[in-house]
C-alpha cells in the first residue's frame, strides 16, 4: 500500500502519477495536517509523533510524504527509523502569468508528474 500523506488527493493525481503509484500497491489518502507559521517546534514534534502513529496503525510500507518542510523532515525520519519507505513526488511547475482587463493578475500552474524519489 502506498500511503499518500499529502495536500494533493489521489483522485486528483494524472494518469502518469496512479500508474507509477500502482507499483507500490493500493493508494490511500491521508490529509495532511494543517499546519501555522505561528505552530512551535513543540507542536510541530508532536504533530510528528501522532502522525507516525496514525501511519504505524495502517501498516503502510511506503509513504508519499510532501508538505511543510520541518514537519515532513522530522516525520521522514520517525518513519525511516522504522523501516518504512519515503517517497516524493517528482514534478515539474510551468507557471503562467495573465492579466485581466481589470489589471488583476491572475496565475496558473500546471504540474507534470516524472516519477517518484525515495527520501
Amino acid at each position: 500500500m502506498l500511503l499518500n500523506l499529502t495536500n494533493h488527493p489521489s483522485a486528483q493525481w494524472s494518469v502518469e502519477q496512479r500508474a507509477a503509484a500502482a507499483a507500490y500497491g493500493e493508494v490511500q489518502d491521508l490529509p495532511f495536517p494543517l499546519i501555522s507559521p505561528a505552530d512551535d517546534e513543540a507542536r510541530i514534534d508532536a504533530l510528528a509523533d501522532a502522525y507516525e502513529k496514525r501511519i504505524a496503525a495502517t501498516g503502510a510500507e511506503t509513504v508519499l510524504l510532501q508538505g511543510e518542510f520541518v514537519f515532513t523532515y522530522r516525520l521522514t525520519a520517525r518513519l525511516k527509523a522504522r523501516g518504512v519507505r519515503v517517497l516524493a513526488a517528482i514534478s515539474e511547475r510551468r507557471a503562467t502569468e495573465t492579466q485581466t482587463p481589470d489589471g488583476r493578475t491572475v496565475k496558473q500552474s500546471e504540474f507534470r508528474f516524472y516519477g517518484f524519489r525515495e527520501y
